[in-house]
């Protein structure tokens, strides 16, 4: 497998920088430290359980997870007490924790609940649509760098992935939109095929591309819907993917979309295993 280019190295390092920046957390500096974690439980194809925050997710470890098994699909909130971290910025494993207590609906703000995200495949052109629909009575604004991507597939071999399961994230930390001082920091073309790469193979580059360019937020009238098209280019293997909305892993209820498990076989055809709730 060939790594990115050091040039491509450093600017994934300061974008994660910048996101750092842009999404408050309660640890400065972006350290993955004990404390109290809010999230979704999740628990992908391969079982590995995550408290998933949507652009952050922290992953929880092979001998603690079953705790949260009850959990599954729901916002709480927990105190870690131990937490690892390889490496700063990063996504780090929560080992001991002791959940407080389910995040309840009717504490986030009444837009923000409304929201539904809804992932549809479309594998016959290698695509996914976000579908993002407003079940509310009024208007609600969606942030798009606060609705970010989220590719699990079986772990690579990494000193730095924190996942001590089958499967790790392959992309994440990252929204759809970027604000334009980020764009001067890391020039990218308007319309690039990379614009979410995952890695390098062969000589083959793959990522998920948004087919249009976004505004920094969308305002959705009751019960209207807008939807997002990807296009995807991905090698052989067993996938997840899911979006999510929402702060960092230190914030209040987030959101989550259902997640689609498919495959992707030699020629680079996916197929859809099925769709999670």
């Amino acid at each position: 497998m060939e790594l990115f280019s050091v040039t491509a190295v450093l600017r994934k390092l300061i974008v994660a920088a910048v996101m750092l920046m842009l999404v408050a957390t309660a640890v400065p500096g972006g350290i993955r430290a004990p404390g109290k974690y809010a999230g979704i439980v999740l628990f992908d194809r391969w079982d590995t359980c995550y408290l998933y925050s949507g652009i952050f997710l922290m992953y929880v470890s092979e001998n603690t997870k079953e705790a949260l098994r009850k959990y599954e699909g729901q916002s709480i909130l927990l105190d870690a007490k131990e937490v690892y971290q390889p490496i700063n910025p990063g996504d780090g494993r929560i080992g001991k924790f002791k959940v407080i207590k389910v995040l309840s609906a009717s504490k986030a703000t009444p837009q923000r609940t409304a929201l539904k995200f809804t992932v549809k495949p479309q594998f016959e052109s290698s695509r996914f649509v976000i579908e993002i629909e407003n079940t509310g009575r009024d208007n609600a604004r969606v942030s798009m760098g606060g609705l970010a991507l989220t590719l699990l597939g079986i772990k690579q071999q990494s000193m730095f992935s924190p996942s001590d399961g089958k499967s790790h994230a392959w992309l994440t930390r990252t929204p759809l939109y970027f604000p334009p001082f980020v764009k001067e920091i890391v020039p990218v073309s308007e319309r690039s095929a990379k614009s979410h790469p995952i890695m390098r193979k062969d000589g083959e580059e793959y990522y998920f591309d948004v087919e249009e360019k976004l505004p920094e937020s969308i305002e959705l009238k009751p019960q209207e819907t807008r939807n997002i098209a990807l296009s995807f280019h991905l090698p052989k293997g067993e996938y997840d993917f899911l979006c999510g909305y929402g702060g960092g892993v230190h914030e209040a209820r987030g959101l989550a979309s259902n997640r689609v498990s498919f495959d992707v076989d030699g020629n680079g055809k996916a197929l859809e295993v099925s769709v999670g709730r």
